[in-house]
């Protein structure tokens, strides 16, 4: 029991039975006529509403007489006239009696009524101090006062709670339970740090280089993609020839711009290098160049080895004249055009057609000064009138032998 202080308040022990009763607070109440004070569960007897409760107490309590005033006849009815459903010597009859405060003279205990319990009149709001208030039979139910947000001394969202009543104590209660922390600017679990430990989930892009890669909290916006600028060899578009899925697409390595040929020069212009996966850009195979040669080999006024010199260094082939004063004379580059036969006019001693007396293929035909002009012998008398001289070779023109002329 709870708020034996009031005045008007005198608790008695009878045998195994206590009898509380109260004196009305307000005196216009008629005995006759409890004014709807009453709840479902009581019943207005004489200007009382009567309840009855049933407690078990320990035997050996104490006597007690909180208030001495006002004086009450104590005087119980018969024991064995109460019908208590349980009447063991180990329960005690509580009966609460509202009585108003001006009742002259001795109240009569001895009515059968009095099994009811005693008589309650509302004393106003419920409130939490376990004693029904509004006697409608239910003890600190209801939104009691204080009500409203209250301070948990929890931080986070725990911090904001709900008053509630806990064996006759108001106290402040989070109305939320504690939870793992979650990825929304809340200090879900309530330990003063907002969106910490979190088990983030995969990022959209989970291809290539972003294998593994996790999403990061954005508090409010809550979990977005990372920034995939951070993760190593990431590319938002695919630039590197490396054998890495740089952009996380699926694909490696496609769509590069390639550069230019190491040499870029020559038949070497204007080709691009490969892509060689993880060894990087590399020239392509020189069967895959055109015309290129690792040393220049061809004489077609092109640079085919890519350094800038076109058919240099080149060994020519044998000119189609060897014989004679030409052996040994080779053809000459001519750029596109290819091999040409050389200027033999340039070759000394070169005669386009043999006029020369020096034994000398001069025209290499293999032949040695034939067909030549001879010019007159020195002696032109008499019968020796028209004779020419004869070539002797390398010793040249000499006069015939005029013993031999008939």
């Amino acid at each position: 029991m709870h708020g034996l202080s009031r005045p008007h308040y005198k608790l008695i022990k009878v045998a195994s039975f206590i009898v509380l009763m109260i004196g009305c607070d307000d005196p216009s109440i008629d005995k006759e006529d409890c004014g709807n004070a009453c709840s479902d569960d009581q019943r207005c007897t004489d200007g009382l509403c009567i309840t009855i409760r049933m407690e078990n107490l320990d035997s050996t309590s104490p006597d007690s007489v909180l208030d001495s005033s006002p004086p009450f006849d104590t005087t119980l009815p018969d024991m064995t006239e109460m019908e208590v459903a349980n009447p063991s010597l180990d329960q005690r009859l509580i009966t609460d009696m509202f009585l108003p405060t001006d009742a002259a003279g001795p109240i009569d205990m001895s009515t059968s009524d009095m099994i009811f319990d005693a008589a309650c009149i509302p004393e106003g709001d419920e409130v939490c101090d376990e004693v029904d208030n509004d006697c409608d039979g239910l003890v600190d139910e209801g939104d009691l006062p204080p009500n409203g947000d209250c301070e948990t001394g929890y931080p986070g969202i725990c911090a904001i709670g709900q008053y509630v009543c806990e064996e006759g104590i108001r106290t402040c209660e989070s109305p939320l339970p504690f939870a793992t922390d979650a990825c929304d600017t809340l200090d879900n679990d309530c330990d003063g740090q907002i969106d910490e430990s979190l088990n983030p989930p995969l990022s959209t892009l989970q291809e290539g280089v972003c294998a593994g890669s996790t999403q990061a909290c954005a508090g409010s916006r809550s979990w977005i993609d990372p920034n995939f600028t951070f993760i190593a060899s990431y590319e938002a578009n695919e630039q590197s020839c490396d054998g890495l899925d740089n952009d996380c697409d699926g694909q490696v390595d496609e769509a590069l711009d390639a550069p230019s040929h190491s040499l870029n020069l020559g038949v070497c212009a204007n080709v691009i290098q490969v892509c060689e996966a993880e060894l990087g850009w590399q020239d392509p195979p020189s069967s895959q160049v055109p015309s290129y040669e690792i040393n220049e080999q061809s004489c077609d006024g092109l640079d085919n080895d890519c350094d800038s010199q076109v058919d240099e260094s080149l060994i020519p082939p044998p000119a189609n004249l060897q014989n004679g004063i030409c052996r040994n004379s080779i053809k000459v580059c001519d750029g596109q055009r290819g091999w040409q036969e050389p200027n033999y006019s340039l070759i000394e001693e070169y005669e386009n057609q043999e006029v020369s007396c020096d034994g000398i293929d001069n025209d290499c035909d293999q032949r040695i000064d034939e067909a030549l002009a001879a010019p007159l012998a020195n002696e032109q008398r008499g019968i020796c009138a028209g004779s020419q001289k004869l070539c002797f070779g390398d010793i040249g023109w000499g006069n015939p032998n005029l013993n031999s002329l008939d």
